[in-house]
């Protein structure tokens, strides 16, 4: 009898190798799991850096366009209005702050409103993406003025130039060089001053700005550089 019992336990208990595989899927299992949480976050993180990136070189080109003829075109000031460019400012104060600031303008001040529900030309995603611009400043080695890409055409390219053009230059040149009547020093697409440029000289005038044109060179890398002078000498001379 006492034999039947043991027998009949030993069938009972699961053999070694059983409880070795149910355990070996288990391992397995979460490591899968785990190793496809990783992937995962990873993607999600350069999906959200990618996005802001894009935040901050759209701000970049706003800024240029719009507001570094008083603020300096690094934001450093100018006489005609202070620093922005400042991490103590830009830690003191918070992005309702920018944003509020932005599209209402300084009361008693030559800064004016921006955004479109009070009587300016940018919308409240653009001032968004000045913000983002401005937070970039925080960081200790600011990101944007290093891509290669620009809407996804080569930077260097004619197509890509064009490109940076409509970001960086259009606010005040207009998308394609040319401005409205009244404004004709503004005028960029246009062969009597283009003629006597070479391409030194549209370097420098990119990089460093000249009479009233902030320079640019902080806010774009090397190659945007090279395609905003080859959309240009593409222009009629």
């Amino acid at each position: 009898m006492q034999k039947v019992e043991q027998a009949q336990g030993a069938e009972a208990r699961p053999y070694p190798w059983t409880m070795f595989a149910a355990l070996t899927f288990v391992l397995v299992a979460v490591n899968i799991a785990g190793i496809f949480q990783l992937s995962e976050r990873a993607r999600v993180e350069r999906v959200a850096t990618a996005a802001r990136d894009q935040q901050v070189r759209r701000g970049a080109g706003i800024f240029s366009s719009q507001c570094s003829r008083c603020h300096g075109g690094d934001g450093t000031g100018t006489d005609l209005a202070p620093s922005l460019n400042n991490r103590t400012l830009l830690a003191a104060v918070g992005d309702d702050f920018l944003r509020h600031t932005i599209a209402e303008g300084r009361p008693r001040t030559i800064m004016p409103a921006w955004g479109q529900d009070f009587g300016g030309p940018l919308t409240a995603q653009e001032i968004d993406q000045v913000v983002a611009f401005l937070r970039n400043w925080e960081k200790p080695a600011p990101t944007v003025g290093r891509t290669t890409t620009v809407g996804g055409l080569l930077a260097d390219s004619v197509e890509g130039g064009q490109e940076t053009f409509v970001w960086f230059c259009s606010g005040c040149h207009g998308n394609d060089g040319t401005v409205p009547a009244g404004t004709q020093h503004l005028v960029a697409n246009s062969p009597e001053r283009l003629r006597p440029l070479s391409e030194a000289d549209l370097r420098n005038r990119i990089i460093n700005g000249g009479t009233e044109m902030p320079g640019v060179g902080i806010l774009l890398s090397p190659a945007e550089v090279d395609g905003l002078i080859k959309f240009i000498n593409s222009w009629p001379r």
